[in-house]
């Protein structure tokens, strides 16, 4: 069974904003836990990583989470830290899933499993990719051919408009003039009822 989840989020859920005062003016108490708050084994590098199953899965994936700052100020919205990480991973989503669920070993995927592993595959295609050859610059014409006014470039490096020949509307009357005649003889046949206008 192959399904697909979309995940929305607003995009205040990574500003950063000053605390907000109470009326006593003390400061409202932050809703992130701070290094004190988390696990015993974590060091002051694992900043902003929290609630991850064991230390080894801090090394892997604290590396490309949002560090939170220490500049005074609060997250726009509060929001669960996990669910902050699992948004600005850089990591495979899946991954990051199976850690904090504990899920038993699984086989990789043979495809991309989330829009990390797709924007990942698609860096290393890119940059894998030999380079698309160049065409070389085109030379100028030489002086015995004939320019077409669709080739000639004006001051601006515009081609100019190639306006209608007055042919065209001669083909146009002539083409009206063929349609009457052939439906000429379908008037006489018709009955003296029906308009007679074409």
């Amino acid at each position: 069974m192959q399904g697909r989840a979309i995940l929305l989020y607003e995009k205040s859920m990574f500003q950063r904003k000053k605390k907000r005062r109470r009326k006593g003016n003390a400061p409202v108490t932050a809703t992130e836990p701070d290094a004190s708050d988390s696990d015993s084994n974590s060091d002051s590098d694992d900043e902003g990583c929290f609630g991850l199953a064991d230390a080894d899965s801090k090394a892997i994936y604290c590396k490309d989470f949002v560090k939170e700052p220490n500049d005074g100020k609060e997250w726009g919205k509060s929001v669960d830290p996990i669910m902050r990480q699992y948004i600005s991973t850089k990591l495979c989503r899946r991954d990051m899933t199976d850690r904090y669920f504990n899920n038993p070993p699984r086989k990789p995927p043979t495809g991309e499993c989330c829009d990390n592993c797709v924007r990942n595959a698609m860096v290393s295609a890119s940059s894998s990719a030999p380079s698309r050859p160049t065409t070389p610059e085109r030379q100028s014409p030489p002086s015995s051919a004939h320019s077409t006014p669709s080739k000639d470039r004006n001051a601006n490096g515009k081609r100019p408009i190639v306006r209608g020949e007055p042919r065209t509307r001669r083909k146009l009357e002539e083409h009206l003039k063929s349609a009457r005649e052939a439906l000429e003889p379908s008037r006489t046949l018709a009955p003296p009822d029906l308009p007679r206008k074409i």
